[in-house]
């Protein structure tokens, strides 16, 4: 075997490797279910690109094959590049983090992909590449089942089925490609193959397997952006075949019947939409409630239900956009826009998203309109080849491969993608492009001109170094550091010190996850900050570190209100209150709207004792969502501790009672300024519903014994010692204090 068809395997092995991707899960790196799928992703793409280019040198017949479709290609990329430069986080827009593992780089890979692809397939090995992917989806299938039987964990949710790919939304998006790559291999298969001597039943009854096999899990992830996406796909194919389907009737009457089947079946959904056997399904539920919604034009049910968060969501990304409207913020910069424009009814939803869960307006963030308009250009330009006049594409192909577009397409819209989705809707429009496009005459000609031994001698040696160099420094400091976060999260035996070592040696590497790295340190340092079985030295070295690495991340994201809000909680729970007052009022001028933000800096107050500020802190977060009860019940303990407590109780008044007599927070407040009165009535009300909790006894004695109540605080203490005997000795000691007219 010659150096060029080694060179030619070793390519076709690492693309054949893409589609088992989905199965990776790394359990020793941080997000096992991102980060090992991308860093895997991202070493394969690197060695068939090496390889690649040095191929491309040897043999002329493995150049690219250009395409309006590659350059659309290139221009989005380079497009995203300059919207990348112009970030208020370039390191993140480029590298993203562990969470996503997006950003420009991964752009590149898959640019880098498109190109290889486009350079080494042929038709029958493009066939080969779907067939292994629906092969791994029939994998994908049988996990799946197995989570619905059982016998392994759901790792979402309870019931929303997610395999190795860790997100029922994203497995959904992979099983929608996976219904059309096989219904374009089947239709194919037996339209050229039958009444021939190819005709056989095996591939026909492969592909006939998987597409009921890959729509019964799609409807199982119980995704909508799916289910739709399904459903659009099918009637453009259908569509397809019924008007643009000439020479075949028989394609004609199918795709005829498919549109009545898709209408009938809409149909009956709809006018069942509200049945128990729909109600009572999940899979269907949540889509007929959207449903229901649509065609009773019930706008506020549907921004009141499960898409909530999209409603208050898009638009906050349009004040972003229109802030920057050209080259927009760059990727992974969506957190800046939701900082900035966060508005006051999401308390209720998740407190930092990184995504407007809509793929269009996320490169609207990203790359302004014109990262948007060259990524619908993607689109554009795969329908523009599928539908060219005497192009490669047969009506029926070029039907079924628009139905997918159109399928992905109305997916995105409540979703964003992933490397797995990446990843197949590149191997589309490089199969799209390869069929439409040709080599380039004069790239030929200026790889035929090169000389021999200037390729030879310098420029493959130089490839082949600097492949090395890209494997080792994109990915292995990374997933060093990732390893080492892992086993600093988790419990040592050597203790607390070992954990330490590991953070450090994590910071060592300068690694993408630097930030979620702080993130952990701080959130293990604050729990280190209460515990009193930490040692204080330990503590204290937590400490150091901590706020040495959080002083970094602030010098390097000066615009981000997330870390500043995690550097003063950290300080306010070590009681540096000064410096934490500092960092929250500076993250609530990036984030003014933000109730967590809010509260974090008036429960700083609570804790200086500025109970003057504490309230007007409070009553700012409260006057932004009177009807976000959290809000509420933070003014009125501040109001407490300020003793207005006819003010407190005008505020908690429209709670439930027994839920404000339920909150210890307020037992507390009440107690410390002096409410002794509205203590003992919540304490009261504890006591009856939990009697035997001595917990309540001893704080119902504290008060007790401040009201002067000598005999009834020591009878508490009394009861609480009967119920809890380990307790005695130190109630023992609450006694003679009592006694002795001391507080307890």
């Amino acid at each position: 075997m010659n150096a060029n068809k080694i060179l030619r395997v070793s390519i076709l092995i690492g693309i054949f490797l893409l589609p088992f991707i989905p199965l990776f899960v790394s359990n020793h790196l941080f997000f096992p279910f991102i980060t090992g799928k991308n860093f895997a992703f991202r070493i394969i793409v690197e060695l068939i690109t090496g390889l690649w280019l040095i191929l491309a040198l040897r043999d002329r017949t493995a150049l690219p094959k250009s395409s309006r479709l590659l350059q659309a290609f290139a221009v989005f990329i380079a497009v995203l590049f300059i919207s990348d430069l112009l970030s208020p986080n370039v390191y993140k827009s480029f590298w993203s983090n562990y969470e996503r593992m997006e950003g420009w780089v991964t752009l590149a890979h898959l640019f880098a992909l498109f190109v290889v692809l486009c350079s080494v397939m042929t038709k029958k090995l493009w066939e080969w590449l779907f067939r292994v992917s629906i092969g791994v989806s029939f994998i994908l299938f049988i996990y799946s089942a197995l989570q619905l039987a059982g016998k392994l964990d759901i790792h979402q949710g309870a019931s929303r089925v997610d395999a190795t790919i860790g997100n029922s939304a994203y497995l959904g998006g992979y099983m929608l490609f996976h219904i059309f790559l096989a219904l374009y291999l089947l239709f194919v298969y037996v339209r050229q193959n039958y009444g021939t001597r190819a005709w056989g039943l095996f591939w026909p009854i492969v592909y006939g397997l998987a597409v009921p096999a890959d729509v019964f899990i799609l409807f199982k992830t119980a995704t909508r952006g799916a289910e739709i996406g399904l459903v659009a796909g099918l009637v453009c194919f259908a569509a397809g075949l019924v008007f643009f389907e000439r020479q075949n009737e028989i394609l004609r009457r199918t795709g005829a019947g498919l549109l009545i089947i898709v209408a009938l079946l809409g149909g009956l959904f709809v006018l069942e939409r509200r049945s128990d056997f729909v109600v009572h399904n999940e899979s269907l539920s949540r889509l007929g409630s959207f449903a229901d919604q649509l065609l009773t034009f019930d706008k506020k049910a549907i921004c009141e239900g499960e898409l909530k968060s999209r409603c208050l969501l898009w638009p906050m990304s349009f004040q972003g956009v229109k802030e920057r409207p050209i080259f927009g913020w760059g990727q992974e910069s969506f957190n800046y826009v939701f900082n900035k424009y966060y508005d006051p009814r999401m308390f209720s939803q998740e407190q930092w998203f990184d995504r407007t869960h809509n793929v269009f307006f996320d490169w609207l963030i990203a790359g302004g309109i014109l990262g948007l308009l060259s990524y619908l250009s993607l689109f554009g330009f795969a329908l523009y080849y599928l539908w060219k006049k005497g192009g490669a594409f047969s009506t029926l192909e070029s039907s079924l491969l628009t139905g997918l577009l159109v399928g992905y397409f109305f997916h995105n819209f409540t979703v964003f993608d992933n490397i797995t989705s990446y990843i197949l809707f590149v191997m589309v429009l490089s199969y799209i492009s390869s069929a439409g496009g040709n080599v380039s005459a004069g790239l030929e000609q200026k790889i035929k001109t090169l000389d021999a031994g200037l390729k030879n001698r310098l420029i493959i040696p130089l490839i082949a170094v600097a492949t090395v160099f890209a494997v080792y420094k994109v990915n292995v400091p990374a997933i060093l550091a990732a390893s080492e976060l892992i086993q600093a999260l988790s419990g040592q035996a050597g203790g607390p010190a070992v954990n330490l070592e590991h953070y450090k040696k994590a910071f060592a590497y300068g690694a993408l996850g630097d930030s979620e790295i702080r993130e952990q340190l701080v959130q293990t340092t604050s729990q280190a900050a209460g515990n009193p079985n930490v040692d204080p030295k330990m503590r204290s070295d937590f400490f150091e570190l901590a706020r040495s690495q959080m002083a970094i991340q602030l010098q390097r994201t000066p615009e981000d209100a997330r870390y500043f809000l995690f550097a003063g909680t950290f300080l306010a729970s070590f009681g540096d209150f000064d410096n934490a007052i500092k960092a929250l009022t500076k993250a609530r001028e990036l984030s003014p709207n933000k109730q967590t933000i809010i509260f974090s800096l008036g429960s700083a107050y609570l804790g200086k004792q500025d109970f003057k500020s504490a309230v007007l802190v409070f009553k700012q977060a409260f006057d932004l969502a009177p009807s976000f009860d959290d809000a509420r019940r933070a003014y009125a303990l501040a109001l407490v501790y300020d003793k207005q407590l006819k003010a407190a109780e005008e505020i908690l008044q429209p709670l439930n009672l027994e839920s404000v007599l339920n909150d210890q927070r307020l037992i507390i407040a009440y107690f410390s300024s002096g409410f002794y009165g509205k203590a003992l009535e919540s304490l009261n009300f504890l006591i009856k519903k939990e009697p035997n909790n001595p917990q309540y006894y001893l704080s119902r004695a504290a008060v007790e014994a401040a009201l002067g109540n000598r005999s009834a605080a020591i009878a508490d203490l009394n009861k609480a010692a009967a119920i809890n005997p380990a307790a005695k000795a130190q109630v023992d000691k609450y006694i003679e204090q009592v006694k002795a007219g001391q507080s307890i």
